[in-house]
């Protein structure tokens, strides 16, 4: 939680940077790494329900559908996504919002679709290369038929020491891979502040650097806090 006493704690902190794979109009940005979306065709008629815990997943499936007809067909299947980001994203490509996990985190979602969702239902799950909660493997575990599609993976960037952000700066996260590709560029600073847009981000974090996990997933809205936080 962002707490009064730990920005404090945290000395002179004036600049709000946020670590990950875009620029932002409304803030600094860091571009750490890039997103790379995976080919793949899908019969998508033997499922119920879409599964997405990124945006980028969803983006993934839109690109894939516009080269493949009969996968357009997504639209009408009932997704249950993490974030009210990927909820916007789904509805602005014209997708079937069934439920917005009120979780960040991949496991407690997984458990909140246990109860949302029968044992029956044939879900597809649209995920990254790479993920920490293994939500596939809970739901299957848990009696679910579920099938993996890889959507996407990320890559990291090289990036300039001269881009390495000044002390005394906050670092917003926006996921465990930013955070990593962050790292192999640079040499963390011990008067940083990492902050993480989630559980999973947060988690990511290494033992002994001054840390928060924001309580808004909301990129724009988490800084905001920041910011009235900081009075700056």
């Amino acid at each position: 939680m962002l707490s009064q006493k730990s920005l404090a704690r945290s000395g002179a902190l004036r600049e709000i940077i946020v670590v990950g794979y875009q620029n932002y109009d409304f803030a600094k940005s860091l571009v750490v790494g890039e997103i790379i979306y995976e080919d793949f065709c899908l019969d998508l008629r033997g499922f119920e329900a879409l599964i997405f815990t990124s945006k980028n997943a969803i983006l993934s499936l839109e690109e894939n559908a516009k080269k493949h007809s009969q996968m357009q067909e997504w639209k009408q299947k009932p997704s249950y996504v993490i974030g009210r980001g990927s909820a916007k994203v789904l509805q602005n490509l014209g997708g079937n919002l069934a439920y917005i996990s009120p979780n960040s985190h991949g496991k407690e979602f997984a458990t909140l679709l246990q109860h949302t969702l029968s044992p029956q239902t044939s879900l597809l799950y649209l995920r990254a290369k790479n993920i920490i909660s293994n939500l596939d493997e809970t739901l299957k575990n848990a009696g679910f038929s579920i099938h993996s599609q890889i959507a996407y993976h990320s890559s990291p960037l090289s990036l300039k020491n001269s881009q390495k952000p000044p002390k005394n700066s906050i670092l917003l996260f926006t996921s465990p891979s930013a955070y990593a590709y962050f790292l192999q560029n640079f040499q963390w600073d011990s008067s940083y502040l990492a902050v993480g847009i989630g559980k999973s981000t947060f988690e990511s974090f290494e033992s002994g650097i001054k840390k928060e996990i924001s309580p808004i997933q909301e990129i724009e809205k988490s800084i905001k806090l920041l910011q009235s936080r900081l009075g700056v």
